[in-house]
């Protein structure tokens, strides 16, 4: 009994040692190496550590951090800054919308709204916006990341993380010319209320990478191919009026037929929309964010929707994401009744949502999208 006793003690000894010399700023956090439920103090000091981060205001004191290498993803080798002018034209949603969008809670409606921009900002490496006299008093916002699922609540409070619990940050654009810097890196957007008046401009965002970028009738085949074989950013987006999907650069280079694949994810999102009687076209497309961690569930509702997908954990959606036929497939409950049932919760009205029939009438989408 000693014997084995032994060795056990050492090892407990030797993690116990481990996290006592692991710091927020130093650690790795991925699939391989969670942060335990059980480091309870250490997760505390690893959200504090990230607010700050993301709170601070002084771009020369953020440093790259070590895990995003593995979230969002590495940046690949040989990478140049560059700069890029982006022309946004906000439409103010009409008043006749607001009283039916007020309704749709599990939507997240009055989220503010994201314009991407088809660039990456590298971990640690400031980004430089310029933006017109006249758009410094229309509240807009500079964000950096997408995965905004904050994983100190929820179901993911009470689970080992595989990512940093906090990883986006957001500046106002009340200067014609800001600096931020995110230690965690992440797309860029351009963030607007959709209930503000409508207005239009160039934006100038500079030392920022080219994300892959896929506009539907307007990126050709030849030009998303060419994204594709340059990328260097780990993430990139598809996007048509109807919906914006966010994946990671493994899962984009299998998108060989982008137009194919937006034109049926926008019938997706279209027919949803029909059967809840949205007018069309509404007030911005509904966005689907994959995540290696999410707050909860295997997806969730909301703006953005976000979508699980970790090998690790064989929480697998990536292929219907990159071919929506196999929506067609019969998947005993999995991720192709996923997609319909969660963007049919943003489709609830709270008019005819009645206590304990949240789970039952999404599922009207979802029939009505396996019948369509």
């Amino acid at each position: 009994m000693q014997k084995s006793t032994i060795p056990l003690l050492a090892v407990l000894i030797f993690s116990s040692l481990a996290n006592a010399q692991q710091t927020p700023e130093t650690m790795l956090i991925n699939p391989q190496a969670t942060l335990k439920v059980k480091d309870s103090v250490l997760r505390q000091q690893v959200i504090i550590w990230s607010q700050a981060q993301l709170n601070e205001k002084n771009y020369k004191k953020i440093k790259a951090y070590p895990s995003a290498d593995f979230f969002s993803g590495k940046v690949a080798n040989g990478v140049s800054l560059t700069s890029k002018i982006i022309h946004i034209a906000h439409n103010q949603i009409s008043n006749s919308l607001i009283s039916i969008v007020d309704k749709l809670d599990y939507a997240q409606p009055w989220n503010k709204t994201l314009y991407s921009t088809g660039l990456y900002a590298v971990p640690g490496e400031y980004i430089e916006v310029v933006i017109s006299e006249v758009l410094t008093s229309k509240g807009l916002e500079v964000q950096i990341g997408i995965h905004s699922d904050n994983l100190g609540g929820w179901v993911a409070a009470t689970e080992d993380w595989r990512r940093m619990p906090l990883a986006v940050k957001q500046v106002a654009l009340t200067e014609k010319n800001t600096r931020i810097n995110n230690a965690f890196g992440g797309l860029i957007y351009i963030v607007t209320d959709p209930k503000a008046a409508s207005w239009q401009g160039d934006i100038k965002i500079s030392r920022a990478i080219q994300s892959p970028l896929f506009e539907a009738g307007k990126t050709t085949l030849q030009d998303w191919q060419r994204q594709l074989k340059n990328n260097k950013a780990p993430l990139g987006e598809l996007l048509t009026n109807n919906v914006i999907i966010t994946l990671p650069n493994n899962i984009l280079q299998k998108v060989i037929e982008p137009e194919k694949v937006m034109r049926l994810w926008n019938t997706i999102i279209a027919g949803e929309m029909e059967l809840a009687q949205i007018p069309q076209p509404t007030y911005r497309p509904q966005r689907l964010v994959v995540d290696e961690h999410i707050g909860g569930g295997f997806m969730h509702s909301g703006y953005p929707i976000m979508i699980h997908h970790s090998p690790s954990r064989k929480l697998l959606s990536a292929d219907i994401i990159a071919d929506p036929a196999k929506l067609l497939v019969p998947s005993n409950g999995g991720a192709n009744g996923g997609f319909f049932h969660e963007i049919g919760h943003n489709m609830q009205n709270q008019d005819w949502v009645f206590g304990g029939t949240t789970e039952v009438s999404c599922n009207f989408f979802s029939l009505y999208m396996f019948d369509r």
